[in-house]
């Protein structure tokens, strides 16, 4: 009988839990409803959620984009067009063909445009950006120092003698190499062919 009795007592108390359930949960519900209308709750909004994160990580509306310089940047082989060059010149014609030869543009391959970058770019980088943009050749080597302009528009390193090849100045000075150095707002770029040393303007610096 105390057997019987007890598991009499438990299905009550079963009962009795599944009953306030029943009721409670409904009222809940209508409880939560009432407040959503009536404005009292927020209802928990991912994309508000996320923005309110980023915020707290980002105090005054900072973002990660780095801001952007202006830059001016040209390209020229004058230095293969001038007469005392011109046996390099007709030979380069002659070696590589009346399509190398109009790619230079009569010694002007891209005259000075100003461009913005992100800061912290790399004379290279703003180098190829500009290249693309303007459907310019470029032949990029790897070095022990970093990457190195080979060719712009198929001219090359020692094709007009031993000495020559494409180095740049940076505000009419030395810079490092291409890879190596990095532009701020302002900076004038200019690369230049070189048949022989001495002539590239490098300032007080020397070559690149």
């Amino acid at each position: 009988m105390d057997k019987i009795k007890k598991h009499d007592l438990i299905r009550i108390i079963v009962a009795v839990i599944v009953c306030i359930a029943i009721v409670a949960i409904p009222l809940t519900i209508k409880f939560v409803a009432d407040d959503i209308n009536n404005g009292n709750y927020e209802v928990p909004n991912e994309e508000n959620s996320s923005s309110h994160g980023s915020s707290q990580d980002k105090p005054n509306g900072e973002t990660n984009q780095k801001p952007l310089v202006k830059v001016t940047i040209a390209i020229d082989c004058n230095n293969l067009f001038k007469e005392e060059n011109s046996k390099y010149l007709n030979k380069i014609k002659k070696d590589f063909g009346e399509e190398l030869f109009l790619g230079l543009r009569n010694g002007e391959i891209l005259s000075p445009v100003t461009i913005e970058v992100p800061y912290g770019s790399s004379v290279m980088d703003v180098t190829t950006y500009i290249a693309k943009e303007h459907n310019i050749l470029l032949t990029i080597n790897d070095s022990m120092t970093g990457r190195y302009i080979k060719a712009i528009q198929g001219l090359g390193e020692k094709m007009a003698g031993g000495e020559s090849g494409w180095m740049y100045t940076k505000n009419g000075g030395y810079a490092l190499g291409a890879d190596n150095e990095f532009v701020k707002d302002g900076d004038v770029i200019n690369w230049q062919y070189t048949v022989k040393r001495g002539d590239i303007d490098f300032g007080k610096g020397d070559m690149v």
